[in-house]
C-alpha cells in the first residue's frame, strides 16, 4: 500500500487542510465574508475564535490518540511479524457485525426518542436544518443513559472494526473467507 494512503497520513492531510483553511478564514474575514455571519449566528466573536481554547486541546488529544492507535496497529500487523495465534476470520466478522448492529440499534433508539419529543422524524430533520443548536440540545436532553455521548464515540468503530478485521485477514491470506461472509 502506498504510504500516502496510510490512515495516519490521510488524517493528517485532512486535519491539516481543515485547520489551515479555518486559520485563513479567521485571518482574512474580509475575503471569507460568510465567517462573520456564521459566528454571529452562533453568538461568537472573531477574537474568541483566534484564542486557544479547551476545544483545541481536545482536538489535539483526539489526533494524538488516533496517531498512537495507528502506530500500534502498524506494529501489530507488520508483514512477517509472527502472531501469537491464528484468527478465525468468520467468527471475527460475526462479532464485528453484532457490535455494529448494537451500535446502530442504540443510536436509532436515541434518534427515535428525540424525534418523538419534537413530534416525529421529519420535524427533527427540519429542526436540525433550521437550528442545529436546538436540535443538538434536544438530542442531549433525551440521552438514553449516562455516558451516551461517550457511547456515540463508539460509532466510529463501525468503520474501524471491519477495516481492521479485513486487514488482518488480508495479511494472513484469508480475505476471501471474510468477504464471502459480508457479501
Amino acid at each position: 500500500m502506498p504510504v500516502i494512503l496510510a490512515p495516519s497520513i490521510l488524517v493528517l492531510i485532512c486535519w491539516g487542510l481543515s485547520f489551515g483553511l479555518t486559520a485563513m478564514a479567521v485571518a482574512f474575514p474580509q475575503v471569507f465574508d460568510l465567517v462573520p455571519v456564521f459566528l454571529r449566528r452562533e453568538g461568537r466573536d472573531l477574537s474568541e475564535v483566534a484564542q486557544l481554547s479547551i476545544g483545541h486541546l481536545w482536538l489535539v488529544t483526539a489526533l494524538l490518540a488516533f496517531l498512537v492507535g495507528c502506530l500500534a496497529g502498524n506494529v501489530a500487523t507488520r508483514h512477517g511479524a509472527p502472531g501469537p495465534f491464528r484468527t478465525n476470520h468468520v467468527r471475527a466478522a460475526r462479532i464485528v457485525t453484532r457490535v455494529n448492529l448494537l451500535l446502530l440499534l442504540v443510536t436509532g433508539a436515541w434518534i427515535a426518542v428525540s424525534a418523538a419529543k419534537v413530534g416525529g422524524l421529519v420535524p427533527l430533520i427540519l429542526l436540525s436544518v433550521a437550528d442545529n443548536l436546538t436540535a443538538r440540545d434536544t438530542l442531549l436532553d433525551t440521552k438514553l443513559f449516562t455516558g451516551m455521548r461517550l457511547f456515540m464515540l463508539l460509532c466510529q468503530l463501525q468503520g474501524a472494526l471491519p477495516q481492521g478485521c479485513l486487514q488482518r485477514a488480508c495479511l494472513q491470506g484469508q480475505s476471501a473467507h471474510i468477504l464471502a461472509y459480508w457479501s
